[in-house]
């Protein structure tokens, strides 16, 4: 192995090393997003399940309002399913994805998105995958869209900014170090201290 080949090695690992502690990170957001909704559809499922059980005891409600009350808890129940079917997805995804299996990690994020194609912190896990399956341009798509869904979150410009980087787009990767810089201050000092961020995007930083 010449020295070329070492260097590409090295810069290989350190991006994987990066992306695996930027990406547990996303872990714990995403199980912690994912289970606070399941736990208030769970909370919101039990409300409407009593408000049935007393309608269909005391009879204070219509028969209209009785079908109604029942086919809101069949809704949320299967609601709460489905969010229980995505969170163990992600979660299998998670662990391919920290093994180094990016793609079947990549794999399970995109089921867990046929669940919820509008979930931001999935769409956020799949960029990673696919910067890490070196895929930097479908990164980016994936990013945005997850952007586009939570424009509030800081940290969502950030990876975009990553990946706009690593395919070379640093005119607008700078648009998007300065978003995450406006919605989270706090988030330079991640930026300064992350070698690869300021490697790929030297360019774009600002001053």
């Amino acid at each position: 192995m010449d020295s070329s080949q070492r260097e590409a090695l090295r810069k290989s690992s350190r991006r994987n090393a990066v992306l695996s502690a930027l990406g547990a990170a996303l872990v714990i957001a995403a199980l912690v997003y994912g289970g606070g909704n399941l736990w208030r559809l769970q909370d919101q499922t039990a409300a409407l399940r009593n408000k049935v059980d007393v309608t269909e005891v005391t009879g204070r409600e219509s028969r209209m309002e009785f079908e109604t009350f029942t086919n809101s808890v069949l809704a949320r129940e299967r609601t709460v399913d489905g969010a229980q079917a995505t969170i163990a997805i992600v979660t299998l995804g998670n662990g391919k994805y920290t093994a180094g299996d990016f793609v079947a990690a990549l794999d399970a994020y995109d089921q867990a998105l046929q669940q919820d194609p509008k979930d931001a912190y999935v769409l956020n896990l799949k960029g990673y995958a696919l910067l890490a399956v070196d895929r930097p341009e479908d990164a980016v798509r994936a990013f945005e869209r997850a952007t586009s869904i939570r424009p509030d979150y800081g940290w969502g410009y950030f990876d975009l900014a990553r990946a706009e980087c690593a395919s070379h787009q640093l005119a607008t990767a700078g648009q998007s170090i300065r978003k995450a810089l406006q919605l989270d201050p706090r988030l330079r000092n991640i930026m300064n201290a992350d070698e690869e961020f300021s490697r790929l995007c030297a360019g774009a930083l600002p001053r």
